[in-house]
């Protein structure tokens, strides 16, 4: 014969459409169809942090650019006088509003078809409450044979 304390309960999980009524609901449903305060502010500090971090994306897109209009002045090379190479990349880095300093652009040629272009330059990037980070850039190209 059982005794009341020995029945066992099933509890079944079916799903509906109120998050907080079952404890075994796994739907992630709005309650109600409103947005809570507590999603707001995460989805703002997710597009706040999207949005400094297109700061760094940005940095690097625009050294890769100047890279590669270092690559097709140097490709040129055997043409060119130091000073068109390197008036060149610096139109380049004004027209990217990359700060490159003439006195850090530098050329080698060791003949006529191996020259070696290389830069460097820093990009300090700040963000609200006073913080900053300083990324530096050292983009190198070279033709000919190495």
């Amino acid at each position: 014969m059982r005794q009341p304390d020995d029945a066992q309960e099933v509890v079944r999980c079916t799903p509906t459409h109120d998050t907080f009524a079952h404890p075994c609901s796994g739907q992630w449903l709005l309650q109600d169809g409103r947005v809570t305060f507590s999603q707001m502010v995460c989805l703002a500090v997710l597009v706040f942090v999207g949005t400094q971090g297109l700061k760094f994306v940005a940095s690097w897109y625009d050294h890769l650019r100047l890279k590669a209009a270092m690559q097709e002045v140097v490709h040129e090379a055997p043409w060119s006088t130091d000073t068109a190479m390197i008036s060149a990349v610096l139109t380049k880095a004004q027209q990217l509003k990359v700060p490159l300093d003439p006195r850090h652009l530098h050329v080698e040629r060791r003949s006529q078809s191996d020259t070696r272009l290389w830069a460097s330059y820093a990009v300090t990037l700040t963000f609200p409450l006073g913080f900053s980070h300083t990324q530096h850039f050292g983009p190198e190209v070279r033709s000919g044979r190495r």
